[in-house]
């Protein structure tokens, strides 16, 4: 991408003017953008009995996507008689974020994004039943990568596993910061929402953003 160069005083030489992306405010990060994607996404209820169905939202930012209503079932073990119950869905969500990469590390600076869970009764009653938060440097990744993850909910009452991808958009012009991606959410076969969220930060249970990615997907999230 060509910066064309501004400023300046008269008579200076072209040799003097610094190129547009000297003078912006992330010095030293590089800013890519990515395409990440949510799917296979499956929850398990091992100690939740649900009278309603789930529906999964995936936020970051100011805009958040989220799967249609996900019915909840049940089937007893041939094993032990136990009753399961699960919840699975085809669709997908997705969302598109710029990360800024550290020139000098290498590594990817941490952004925050959290998936949460609610209940929708047959009455229309919704019940929030926890907020979990990922770190997506975490998953970052310049070539194509696919991981599993998996967070907990109400102190393992609920569980929920998907797979998260992510695909560098080498070709898409990368922002300073994340304005150009409060509308860049996105699903497949789901409702995205701008709704406000009447959640707030020190209500969300965050995983340090320095573990791995493995570590990076193990948190637990208070209902």
């Amino acid at each position: 991408r060509k910066h064309r160069a501004r400023g300046g005083l008269e008579g200076q030489g072209t040799s003097c003017r610094m190129p547009r992306h000297f003078a912006r405010p992330h010095i030293g990060r590089v800013p890519m953008k990515f395409y990440f994607r949510a799917q296979d996404i499956n929850i398990q209820l091992p100690g939740h009995d649900a009278s309603g169905k789930l529906v999964v939202v995936w936020k970051r930012g100011p805009r958040r996507t989220e799967t249609g209503p996900i019915e909840v079932k049940e089937q007893l073990s041939s094993v032990d008689g136990s009753l399961r119950r699960t919840a699975a869905t085809l669709q997908d969500l997705a969302i598109i974020c710029t990360m800024f990469k550290n020139a000098r590390t290498g590594g990817f600076e941490s952004k925050s994004a959290s998936f949460s869970l609610r209940e929708e009764g047959e009455d229309g009653a919704e019940t929030k039943l926890g907020t979990v938060s990922i770190d997506l440097s975490a998953y970052a990744s310049p070539e194509t990568s696919t991981d599993p993850v998996e967070l907990s909910f109400m102190q393992g009452k609920v569980l929920l596993t998907l797979s998260l991808s992510s695909h560098w958009l080498k070709h898409a012009a990368a922002g300073n910061d994340d304005d150009d991606d409060a509308a860049s959410v996105s699903s497949v076969g789901s409702f995205a929402s701008s709704r406000p969220d009447d959640e707030s930060d020190r209500d969300r249970p965050s995983v340090p953003l320095s573990t791995s990615k493995a570590d990076a997907a193990s948190a637990a999230s208070a209902a």
